[in-house]
């Protein structure tokens, strides 16, 4: 995979296990993981969606996306 890869997750899982995106992340080389605790999928998106967007512009920025 050649792409920039973030993976944003809460820390209690949720539909899916936190071991697996941890695994998933481990998968993938060069992927970010970032873990929150507490905040389920829409939360997490729609709370950290500066941070989200922030780290995209980042990654397009310098070419890598």
């Amino acid at each position: 995979m050649r792409a920039p890869v973030a993976l944003w997750h809460d820390e209690q899982g949720g539909l899916v296990p936190t071991a697996h995106v941890r695994w998933l992340a481990d998968a993938i080389p060069g992927a970010e993981l970032r873990l929150f605790a507490g905040e389920g999928a829409l939360p997490l998106i729609f709370g950290h969606a500066s941070e989200i967007i922030g780290w995209l512009g980042t990654q397009l920025h310098s070419g890598r996306g």
